[in-house]
């Protein structure tokens, strides 16, 4: 049995559009993977994140997984609340 990923589905949320304070959607000429890999992957943050002069991630992405993201003196954190591959993940951010 995997622990960690048994953890990972007791304590993960199930959100809707509902539950948020803002959702993000676009239609993308990408593929799924594709798009996927640029909205998780920090290196790949960098290219579309306006103004990010750095992203960090303190681990693979999945619930409970943070991004550090700085915009000049502003830093973000991102942390993971709700994780469905390549299909949408929720975020809770603080400053």
């Amino acid at each position: 049995v995997d622990l960690q990923q048994r953890r990972q589905q007791d304590t993960a949320l199930k959100l809707t559009d509902r539950d948020a304070e803002v959702v993000l959607e676009a239609d993308v000429a990408a593929s799924v993977e594709r798009v996927w890999t640029a909205m998780t992957d920090p290196l790949q943050q960098l290219r579309w994140r306006v103004g990010a002069t750095s992203v960090e991630s303190d681990r693979e992405p999945g619930v409970g997984a943070k991004t550090h993201c700085v915009h000049g003196r502003t830093a973000v954190t991102q942390e993971i609340v709700d994780w469905q591959p390549e299909s949408y993940y929720s975020f809770t951010e603080h400053n």
